[in-house]
């Protein structure tokens, strides 16, 4: 349930009437790009969340994505300038990749668990001690699509 969760949230949200904010697609160059920068390949699933919208999100709820050009232009939704920031800042481990950011954390793809080409989404505190989260990191769901279709569920539900 990867790329098919991906799908099955945009009909959820297309026959709810949720619009997803206006599509800034990017290309697989750029794509590949920022694996080469990150020593990582990205899960499939949020690969076609990144060639369909590039970033941005529904409702409230906000990816952090790529923009098309530098890699590494300074905006609060480019994952990569994210990512390296929180690296910087907060001792991120290389193999988290920032998809969310959030009150006191962030949300990231867990890299180094790749497995059939998606891997954990999970949430990084930055009050919690880093040993103990690289030990028993708080997985929010089994890939991105599993995470993009629990958020337009919640945004749903949220609604009713």
């Amino acid at each position: 349930m990867t790329i098919d969760a991906f799908n099955i949230a945009l009909e959820l949200a297309t026959e709810k009437g949720l619009e997803f904010d206006i599509p800034r697609p990017v290309s697989e160059k750029l794509i590949k790009r920022c694996e080469d920068a990150i020593n990582f390949p990205l899960p499939a699933s949020y690969r076609t969340f990144l060639l369909k919208y590039g970033f941005g999100g529904i409702d409230a709820v906000e990816y952090c994505g790529l923009l098309e050009g530098q890699l590494d232009e300074k905006y609060f939704l480019n994952a990569y300038w994210v990512t390296q920031e929180v690296h910087r800042q907060f001792g991120l481990p290389n193999d988290l990749f920032v998809i969310q950011k959030i009150e006191d954390g962030v949300t990231c793809l867990l890299l180094s668990q790749m497995e059939k080409e998606e891997c954990p989404v999970i949430l990084w505190d930055f009050s919690e001690d880093i040993e103990r989260q690289q030990k028993k990191p708080y997985i929010l769901a089994n890939s991105f699509g599993e995470h993009f279709l629990k958020s337009i569920q919640y945004i749903i539900e949220d609604d009713l």
